[in-house]
């Protein structure tokens, strides 16, 4: 199976039908994102145990999934959770980390598919191998702190 697989194109990342409450998606979301921080743990665990062609297939697939899924992601909470936030909160401010947050998750994805293209081009230093492998690990802990935030936003909003 490649890194995400099991979350790219689940009903979860997809766009759901919006009959489920904002808390419920939340939920939802973070069940459905699990299988790609399970893979962003898995792919830190293989730098420095492959080469740099292999390791940069793996990775290139990493990055896809990564990519799809989030902005899936994206755009479901975008649609489904945060307009109900900010109504029953009665103010924008209760998603603007949530939406700064979907930005840096994409910029972190974006600096992640620029490594693998260099990884791809040469056979990578010790040095380089350990930023990957620290970048790989802090987008996955980026990504569940922001999951976790969510669904602690649907519980303190009351959007049940």
């Amino acid at each position: 199976m490649a890194f995400g697989e099991a979350t790219v194109g689940t009903p979860e990342c997809l766009g759901g039908t919006g009959t489920q409450p904002p808390s419920a998606v939340c939920q939802a979301e973070a069940r459905g994102m699990a299988s790609i921080l399970d893979s962003l743990e898995a792919a830190a665990s293989l730098v420095g145990h492959l080469g740099a062609p292999d390791l940069g297939r793996t990775l290139d697939q990493l990055v896809g999934a990564v990519s799809l899924a989030l902005a899936a992601h994206t755009l479901r909470t975008e649609r489904e959770c945060y307009p109900a936030f900010e109504e029953r909160a009665g103010t924008r401010l209760v998603t603007a980390l949530l939406r700064w947050q979907h930005r840096h998750l994409a910029a972190g994805v974006e600096r992640l598919s620029a490594e693998v293209l260099a990884l791809q081009r040469h056979e990578p230093s010790y040095q380089q191998l350990a930023a990957l492998r620290a970048r790989l690990c802090g987008l996955g802990a980026e990504l569940a702190v922001h999951l976790e935030q969510e669904v602690q936003v649907a519980g303190t909003v009351g959007a049940a």
